[in-house]
């Protein structure tokens, strides 16, 4: 509030120095001038009383003789002689008794004699108002004959100012005369890199400075501080290109970024003719990245991921976009995910076309790579979409291909899609469902439903499983099948997780006193909610609110999560298993398993999924990876349970070969909370009847 204002005028910095230069000169010469003229005035006054005194020891010596003579005539007529010099006020001559005896010119009354002291000085000097009066001894020897006083006005006693006034004024003027161009110089060495200096940053051309734009050259405080400002506008524009490159490159395979590919597709899309062959951009997704780099040494995957942008540059003759003469026409590879790249073809000649380069880049990354001494292939999708039919502007398109590629994955992976207007339709459905799921977690419509697990041997309802299940605000059930994928793209699956394991271990904690009955309760955390470090305090914070005990809690984890990270598993699982909690593997089998990693592992139950539960009766080697499986839980003391089990012959066959656990619809389906306390009471007033019990 107190700055100046871009209205105000101000004066250039060479013209203020200026000023500054000659208020300085002009103030010297104000004290030279004042101190010259009390100096002079100093002197002539001296000199104009030394001048008076001679008068009156001229005159004296004048009228010696005549006082001798006793002739008063002879002394008026010396007196009247004297009377015509310059200003002469009045002449009086007086006897030794001071009375006087001639006079002429005009008296003064206030002159008063006193009793000078001639021993010092002949005459004696005095100034009353306007006027020098000087008294000398008339004498003969050393005969007093009287005294002679002389009066003088001031201004004709003394020569005035005016001969020391012009004096000064031409040393003055003489020495502004060397002052000006003096200080023009010294002004224009101060200002002219400052001027450089300013005329650069008004036109942003810091790239070409350098010490001589900006310096003197005199060695001066001026070119040091040029010098100064030449290294720092040289770092800040290195700082600008390092900030420009964070913004558009990746950093670990200095390919350009997602929002320098949207720059890039938008500048290309806005200079073609509507007469171009269709260009297309595609999105290729590595697969099970993790699980790949699971028995890789450290760093691997740094490796692996330098060596896929290698591939896919030179599959396209891709292109650095700041090198390229002809921006937004050169094929552009990015790096817009963590194991996720772009390839934009801005020029194809014709949908074939696109779909061959989209297949010839498959291949290529398709084929093994050997990183520090191991063999790796990857597995990947695609997703394409054409400009510009599928996309007229850059965010458009790579939306589009974004859709193309997740429908890639969700239809099984390892293939590539191109996108369809169906997409769109399904994309708003997905983007309308997860709407409703955010709504459906803050208005708690996720329940927990639960499935019975059976001891094999016994037929006993020893424990359930607890299941995501979402009623919405319109009182449907929706499918787990329809919104488990979508909470899992969108990360709402950790939300409703923590609230499906919040309802089921309340639900739970009533069923000792509801059924007499203790019973173990299994609930599946997904990989979001084991990325989050609190996950161990939340288990433990739900367990103390709802009052469950902590060693009727069994907390599943999926294979690829334990064999992904085995070091985290067993650090974040660790307070859990010191208060008693259980832990399953779940889909055992269904994954490349590091049998090293499980061994070492705290877990206390191997799940079989459910896959090869189905297949008995229908594929010849499915009985022996089950014998397999359960040899191994077996070997390490672990508790199995089978998933999915639905005919009498799969749970003979898992009962036989030593299975603990059943689960599946042969026993029933998951079942709301008062339906499954209903179902228990029932089995076990059935039990004696085999087919119901056993099976």
């Amino acid at each position: 509030m107190f700055g100046i204002r871009k209205s105000d005028r101000s004066f250039p910095l060479a013209a203020r120095i200026a000023a500054l230069a000659f208020s300085i000169v002009g103030v010297s010469a104000a004290i030279v001038t004042i101190t010259n003229l009390l100096v002079d005035h100093s002197q002539m006054r001296a000199a104009e009383e030394q001048r008076v005194r001679d008068i009156g020891q001229t005159l004296a010596s004048a009228l010696t003789p005549a006082l001798l003579s006793g002739q008063d005539n002879s002394v008026k007529a010396v007196l009247e002689a004297a009377r015509h010099r310059p200003a002469a006020r009045f002449l009086g001559v007086y006897d030794a008794d001071r009375r006087q005896r001639a006079f002429v010119g005009r008296p003064m009354d206030n002159i008063t004699f006193s009793a000078p002291d001639f021993r010092a000085s002949p005459a004696i000097i005095r100034r009353i108002d306007d006027t020098y009066i000087a008294e000398a001894k008339i004498a003969a020897g050393p005969r007093v004959l009287g005294y002679v006083r002389v009066g003088i006005m001031v201004s004709a006693a003394s020569g005035g100012f005016a001969p020391a006034f012009e004096r000064t004024i031409v040393a003055c003027g003489l020495m502004l005369l060397f002052a000006v161009p003096l200080v023009w110089l010294s002004v224009r060495s101060i200002t002219s890199p400052l001027r450089r200096l300013a005329i650069l940053a008004e036109q942003n051309q810091y790239a070409e400075a350098n010490a001589e734009s900006f310096g003197s050259g005199a060695g001066d405080e001026i070119d040091r501080l040029g010098r100064a400002m030449a290294g720092m506008a040289q770092k800040m524009e290195a700082n600008a290109d390092s900030i420009r490159r964070l913004a558009f490159v990746d950093s670990l395979t200095n390919l350009p970024n997602r929002a320098r590919l949207v720059r890039e597709i938008d500048m290309s899309l806005a200079q073609r003719a509507s007469d171009e062959a269709p260009g297309i951009l595609f999105f290729i997704e590595i697969e099970r990245f993790g699980r790949a780099l699971q028995s890789l040494p450290r760093g691997a995957g740094d490796e692996i991921l330098q060596r896929v942008a290698n591939v896919l540059s030179t599959a396209n003759n891709a292109v650095d976009p700041d090198r390229a003469n002809n921006s937004g026409k050169s094929p552009l590879v990015a790096r817009v995910g963590e194991h996720r790249f772009a390839v934009w073809l801005p020029e194809v000649v014709s949908k074939p076309d696109a779909a061959k380069r989209i297949q010839e880049n498959a291949a290529a990354l398709r084929q093994p790579f050997f990183v520090q001494g191991h063999q790796v292939s990857l597995r990947v999708s695609v997703g394409a979409a054409y400009a510009p039919d599928d996309g007229a502007a850059a965010e458009e398109l790579v939306n589009n291909a974004s859709a193309a590629l997740t429908h890639a994955i969700q239809d099984g992976g390892g293939r590539a899609r191109m996108f369809g207007p169906s997409m769109n339709a399904r994309a708003n459905q997905r983007v309308v469902i997860e709407s409703e799921m955010r709504a459906g977690i803050a208005r708690g419509e996720f329940v927990a439903y639960f499935q019975p697990k059976i001891d094999l041997a016994t037929g006993e309802v020893v424990g359930a499983e607890a299941l995501a299940r979402w009623r919405n605000n319109k009182g449907q059930l929706v499918s787990p099948a329809d919104f488990i994928p979508i909470a899992e793209e969108t990360g709402l699956i950790g939300a409703i997780g923590d609230a499906i394991l919040s309802d089921a271990c309340r639900t739970a904690a009533t069923w000792p006193d509801v059924l007499g009955s203790r019973l173990r309760l299994a609930v599946n955390v997904s990989p979001v909610q084991f990325e989050d470090n609190r996950f161990a305090e939340k288990i433990i914070s739900t367990l103390e609110a709802t009052r469950f005990a902590a060693d009727l809690l069994e907390i599943e984890i999926t294979e690829s999560v334990a064999v992904d990270d085995p070091q985290r598993v067993a650090q974040l699982t660790a307070p859990l298993k010191d208060r008693g909690v259980r832990l399953a593997i779940d889909d055992f089998g269904s994954g490349h398993s590091n049998l090293v990693a499980l061994t070492r592992l705290p877990f206390d139950v191997f799940k079989i999924d459910q896959q090869f539960t189905r297949a008995l009766g229908k594929d010849l080697h499915t009985p022996a990876i089950i014998e397999m499986i359960l040899a191994l839980a077996a070997s390490l003391n672990y508790e199995t349970v089978a998933e999915g089990v639905e005919t009498a012959r799969q749970a003979a066959f898992l009962r036989r070969r030593g299975c603990t656990l059943g689960q599946g619809f042969l026993y029933a389906k998951p079942l709301p909370p008062e339906q499954f306390v209903t179902f228990l009471r029932e089995w076990d007033q059935n039990r004696e009847n085999p087919q119901r019990a056993i099976a």
